[in-house]
């Protein structure tokens, strides 16, 4: 069974590489977007009909296939307002399966099958009296009632009655913003996205490898549901969720944000139980190596801070690598107008008329990252390391610059050289950041290390070094002399000292940025990259 779910899964998604695992038993079903993997109960597969496991895979594929959420809504926004989250839960599940039954019409059965089963009320008469009394709850509900069943599932708040009729216009307008089967051209779309503001959340992943016709629809599209939500459907939501009854699904989004699970590894994960406002949440992350799934969920959390760093550096890489113009030459390929006209009144001017265009000969950029792992680090600011790490590292090999990264302690260690792929070896020596604990600071031996690596760099890159660390550093003479020494020879040195007790640093660097907090750490990191990136 497990074998032809994932090739319908392939199908559906359009994604050859999708894999299909089972997770542990009574977990959700889910997809992952940072690992292409598909999680399923294995109880399903036991206990109930093929028809059912092949619709809910589907769903799951098809969340694969068009949901572009996470890329789209701000992770500020989301950050502020977890219970969004539900909404968008809601409205998107809705809408890929709207989807689905146009783009494969024989699968409306197995749609019908496990819908049946699931968007029911709740059983007990509990259930269904704290339904009745929780307006937010019963919104999120009624409308999936709505949309399979066209009416309520049972007594609901009368305010979630009126909420539902009043956005039930704008909520199926939402629902059916999806690709059609068939996509237009090509020169009939790309000029469309280009101009589309949904465009400015991909610039620096379409510079790398631009998107195909169908790709652009879906964002597109995906973006058409984004506005409607925000627009119509939100403001609703926010009144109902800040009504004293709507405490039980308050209650829900506040454990959701402090859990961070579902916020970090992926904004609708289709957990079918999670529809029912009665059921629990689940941790979608699919089993897989811990320190491999830690860093996918540093990556989900920080990606759109990754992808506006990424898309700033790379234009201005680009704008300081153009052709220049230079005056007042004897010869050139372009006249200058101004000098030209001069030359009536001075005849000297003849030898200055002509420009010239040159390249920019600025080195190539590459960056050496040493880490502090010491003792000192562990807890909230050995996270914060890591995390900022994990948003250099992104942004480096989305623009293709060279990037070190070097852990010290008591002793040091190369977590990426110049040369390593992105394999899972080195995302898992990143996340090795989380396990701070050396019994002293050796910054000395560090550096040794980062001159090292900045020996075989090409002749054409420039490095600059980046120093993360809480001040606690051992031979202060001796490592201000180094950096001297390094600075005297071309390479500039940053630092950046989290916590309050930091101020060590400005004995080695006076100009070092110190006091950070560490939940501030990746975002002040990025921004001092895109500051220095012309420095």
């Amino acid at each position: 069974m497990l074998a032809e779910l994932q090739s319908l899964a392939a199908l559906a998604s359009s994604r050859p590489n999708i894999m299909v695992e089972e997770g542990e038993s009574g977990c959700a079903w889910s997809f992952n977007w940072a690992t292409g993997v598909i999680t399923v109960n294995p109880a399903d597969l036991v206990l109930r009909p093929p028809d059912f496991c092949r619709g809910l895979i589907l769903h799951e594929a098809a969340h694969g296939a068009i949901t572009r959420i996470a890329d789209i809504v701000p992770r500020k926004l989301r950050q502020r307002e977890p219970g969004i989250h539900h909404l968008l839960n809601v409205v998107e599940d809705c809408r890929i399966e709207n989807w689905l039954q146009q783009r494969f019409p024989g699968c409306r059965p197995w749609v019908r099958l496990y819908n049946d089963r699931l968007l029911v009320a709740p059983a007990s008469a509990d259930g269904r009296a704290r339904l009745a009394g929780d307006p937010a709850g019963g919104f999120l509900l009624g409308l999936l009632s709505e949309w399979w069943r066209e009416q309520p599932p049972c007594e609901l708040h009368p305010l979630a009655t009126d909420a539902i009729a009043a956005v039930k216009p704008r909520f199926l307008d939402a629902v059916a913003a999806f690709p059609p089967p068939k996509p237009p051209s090509a020169a009939m779309v790309l000029p469309v996205y280009q101009s589309h503001r949904v465009a400015g959340s991909y610039r620096a992943l379409d510079h790398e490898r631009p998107p195909t016709t169908e790709e652009c629809v879906i964002r597109m599209t995906q973006h058409r549901m984004w506005e409607i939500v925000w627009e119509h459907i939100v403001p609703v939501f926010r009144k109902l969720l800040d009504h004293p009854d709507s405490q039980p699904t308050r209650q829900r989004t506040a454990d959701e944000m402090a859990s961070a699970t579902a916020m970090a590894g992926h904004l609708c994960d289709a957990d079918h139980r999670g529809r029912h406002p009665e059921a629990a949440d689940h941790d979608s992350t699919p089993p897989a190596n811990r320190s491999e799934r830690t860093y996918h969920q540093a990556l989900a959390k920080h990606g759109a801070l990754i992808e506006s760093c990424a898309e700033l550096l790379l234009r201005l890489l680009t704008l300081d690598s153009r052709p220049k113009t230079s005056r007042c030459h004897r010869s050139g390929n372009r006249l200058d107008l101004r000098v030209a006209m001069q030359c009536e009144a001075d005849p000297r001017q003849y030898e200055r008329v002509f420009q010239r265009r040159t390249l920019a000969s600025r080195p190539d950029p590459a960056f050496i990252l040493l880490a502090d792992e010491s003792g000192s680090m562990r807890g909230p600011r050995a996270r914060a390391t890591f995390d900022a790490v994990v948003v250099m590292r992104e942004v480096c090999l989305r623009l293709g610059i060279p990037l070190g990264i070097v852990g010290f302690s008591s002793a040091c260690r190369i977590i990426q050289h110049w040369e390593d792929p992105d394999a899972s070896m080195q995302r898992r020596s990143v996340a090795a950041l989380l396990q701070a604990g050396g019994s002293s600071t050796r910054l000395d031996r560090a550096l040794d290390t980062a001159i090292g690596m900045h020996d075989i760099l090409p002749a054409s890159c420039r490095p600059r070094l980046w120093i993360l660390s809480d001040g606690e550093v051992s031979n202060v003479n001796e490592i201000r002399n180094r950096i001297t020494a390094i600075r005297m020879g071309g390479t500039p040195v940053h630092c950046l000292g989290l916590g309050p007790d930091a101020d060590g640093l400005r004995n080695i660097i006076p100009s070092a940025r110190t006091g950070i907090q560490p939940v501030d750490l990746p975002e002040v990191f990025s921004q001092m990259l895109e500051s220095q990136i012309h420095a």
